[in-house]
């Protein structure tokens, strides 16, 4: 099955099939009395979200949910994936609430299945783990946790650490605007073009008294640089990555570093000695990962040798939640969620709705991948999709060149007709479209790229 949803209308599409699965009693009842709670509210929950209700706000019929919630139900296994498409809205926590909730129903956790979140980039989770998300410890452990803060603390050399976050990427512009933040140092990452409503972020970058950029290439980013420090690419260095079962697995290099450029850990190393601070003198990246798995009971006794023997090492089990959960009690607990609007709507002035999306030629912001001349040819110019119906309406043509216009500004781009529901223009993220995206956050801290208020009119 292949389901065209409205954007931002996931909740509804989740909640109906949860609504066919309790209603025709396909839900694993074993699994929802002993390993979860909070059954009742969810039941509760979706007896309005019929399929009959669904279809008329997501635009799918009605008999393909219950084929789809029947199908899924019935078929004694399954995986849950999920990009970006759910978690860049307002309610992109209540989204992921919403399939967590259908994939707990049917016991479609541990060795029946799981839960998987396909990151952005390659090593978001491995980043993850190492601390990069600011209220977070190294092992995706809450600053909160006493006992694991002073286990870190002790293996750093320092009493303790900070136990309130720093700040989200997308809250460190309005502090730049306000002259709470004088310096950034930012390392593989492009947030002049990957940023929602990016006309901001260059305005804050270029208020910094000191930006200092970390990259493979001179990025759109690296233009507001003071100082740019040339990175190794992945096949330059060697490393170990994560994926979204948290398996760690070793790269090898497999070439030389480009003219001076380095791996980043050296660059910081660098830079940690430079200043004069302790714990800086590490001989390698195998040093560093060792000190990583003297972090965890898990990895204590685990060692790089094993690491590049092997196809990889877990963290914490091979499977997550076959026993229990990481909760008091053990339990999975079931989230009740409702239909969350977007930030903005459409209207009278600004009728169609702004969506953003990949290329399969092309990875995140095109740093790299538009520096491939194989790569552009095989994308050609990049397309705004618009249904047929509205083309016609609007007297667009395949191929015509049209504005899109949001209350944050207005890009043009070459229209190709089909491939998306009535009143819905998608564009390539790659380029210039978070110009016009919107800034709203959800209580994660993600913009809601995934939704705008647009309008659209052939030029020329």
């Amino acid at each position: 099955y292949k389901l065209v949803i409205r954007p931002g209308t996931d909740i509804t599409l989740a909640n109906a099939m949860i609504h066919v699965i309790i209603r025709e009693e396909l839900y694993d009842e074993d699994f929802v009395r002993s390993r979860t709670g909070g059954f009742s509210e969810v039941k509760m929950a979706v007896r309005k979200y019929t399929p009959e209700y669904a279809e008329r706000v997501t635009g799918i019929p009605a008999e393909t949910i219950r084929e789809v919630a029947r199908t899924f139900a019935l078929a004694g296994s399954g995986a849950v994936t999920w990009g970006m498409g759910l978690t860049q809205h307002v309610s992109g926590v209540e989204n992921i609430l919403a399939v967590i909730d259908l994939a707990l129903l049917l016991g479609y956790i541990g060795k029946r299945g799981g839960l998987y979140p396909m990151r952005g980039q390659n090593n978001v989770q491995g980043a993850a783990y190492m601390g990069a998300l600011s209220e977070f410890l190294p092992g995706y452990v809450p600053l909160s946790d006493e006992r694991f803060r002073k286990r870190v603390a002790s293996l750093w050399g320092v009493d303790d650490l900070p136990t309130e976050r720093g700040l989200y990427l997308t809250e460190l512009w309005d502090e730049i605007e306000e002259g709470n933040v004088k310096a950034l140092y930012i390392v593989g990452e492009n947030p002049a073009v990957s940023e929602a409503d990016f006309a901001q972020v260059r305005k804050a970058l270029r208020k910094l008294d000191l930006l200092v950029v970390q990259d493979v290439f001179p990025t759109k980013t690296a233009r507001y640089a003071h100082y740019l420090l040339p990175a190794s690419a992945f096949c330059e260095k060697s490393g170990s990555y994560m994926n979204s079962e948290r398996r760690i697995q070793w790269s090898e290099k497999v070439c030389e570093p480009y003219a001076d450029s380095k791996p980043d850990w050296e660059i910081l190393a660098m830079l940690g000695k430079a200043l004069g601070l302790p714990g800086f003198n590490y001989s390698g990246v195998e040093e560093i990962t060792a000190e990583y798995f003297r972090l965890f009971p898990e990895l204590e006794e685990r060692t790089v040798e094993e690491l590049k023997s092997s196809d990889g090492i877990f963290l914490p089990r091979k499977r997550l939640h076959t026993w229990e959960f990481a909760t008091p009690d053990g339990k999975a607990k079931l989230m009740a969620v409702e239909q969350v609007g977007p930030w903005e709507v459409p209207d009278k002035e600004y009728p169609f709705v702004l969506t953003t999306v990949r290329l399969i030629s092309h990875y995140n912001t095109g740093e790299m991948t538009l520096r491939s001349p194989s790569l552009v040819k095989l994308m050609g110019e990049p397309r705004a999709l618009i249904n047929e119906r509205d083309a016609e309406r609007l007297g667009i043509s395949d191929g015509d060149l049209i504005e899109i216009e949001t209350r944050r500004g207005r890009i043009r781009m070459r229209a190709k007709l089909g491939g998306v529901p009535g009143g819905v223009i998608a564009v390539p993220f790659h380029f210039k479209a978070n110009r016009i995206t919107g800034s709203a956050l959800n209580k994660a801290g993600t913009p809601e790229f995934k939704f705008s208020a647009c309008r659209v009119k052939r030029i020329g």
